[in-house]
């Protein structure tokens, strides 16, 4: 739902989708950081793997790049 609210016409529908993905991808990766804490490790921050994780993942599905790493 989130990657087709994004190339919807109606700007307000294209923000609720994408809060939606990230709302998403937050939940999940606060279950990963709340565990390694339990674990007594330093995890880095939330916003760290936004960056490195989450947002390479969402622009390649959003323009469709392929992958170039092919062994």
């Amino acid at each position: 739902m989130e990657f087709r609210a994004e190339v919807s016409p109606d700007i307000d529908e294209r923000r609720s989708g994408r809060r939606e993905c990230l709302q998403r991808a937050t939940a999940g990766l606060d279950t990963v950081l709340e565990a390694s804490r339990a674990r007594g490790e330093t995890p880095p921050p939330l916003e760290r793997l936004l960056d490195r994780i989450v947002a390479p993942l969402y622009f390649r599905v959003v323009f469709s790049v392929p992958n170039t790493d092919e062994a």
